[in-house]
């Protein structure tokens, strides 16, 4: 099983500088199998809070570089150790885990097998790799409508998202 929650903050009383935008931030969730990555709670405490924005772009983005690739790491850009390795087995499976592994100076968010030294998995659980791409677009797509509807603006930010969910979808034929 895979599952993406997220809860936007109540942003909308701050003022806005420069490319920033309403729902950018808040509590994200990654449910993989039996385990659970982030933070969901129903009170909203600032300090738990992270960009959901970055880690559905950073999703995105490394699950199109899957199409090439066997392995993709995305940085959990809040620490300093954590990775969220996705590793397609076939065409049909993929395991999604977690691992510690320094971040060393270079390294970008989302970086291919070669660049990474696993040194501890928490977990690894084995999902449908359709399943994981839809629940993906799925969420994306609500979390852009909800940008969308948070935003009077046009956003470069929010503009990119939408144009990676495009290319996803049209690599999914969806």
């Amino acid at each position: 099983m895979f599952k993406i929650r997220y809860k936007i903050f109540d942003d909308l009383e701050d003022e806005l500088e420069g490319n920033e935008f309403y729902g950018e931030n808040g509590y994200f969730q990654l449910i993989v199998g039996q385990y659970e990555y982030g933070v969901y709670l129903d009170k909203e405490l600032d300090s738990l809070s992270v960009s959901i924005y970055w880690w559905m772009r950073y999703l995105i983005e490394a699950t199109l570089k899957l199409k090439e690739k066997n392995i993709i790491y995305v940085s959990d850009i809040e620490t300093p150790k954590i990775w969220i390795e996705l590793k397609k087995k076939n065409n049909a499976n993929m395991t999604i885990s977690k691992i510690e592994s320094p971040k060393l100076d270079g390294f970008s968010v989302i970086e291919s097998e070669s660049r990474i030294e696993s040194k501890k998995v928490d977990w690894g659980e084995e999902i449908d790799l359709e399943k994981y791409k839809r629940e993906l677009i799925r969420i994306s797509e609500k979390y852009l409508n909800n940008l969308y509807s948070l935003n009077s603006k046009k956003n470069i930010y929010i503009e990119e998202l939408e144009k990676l969910l495009k290319q996803l979808k049209n690599q999914e034929k969806i």
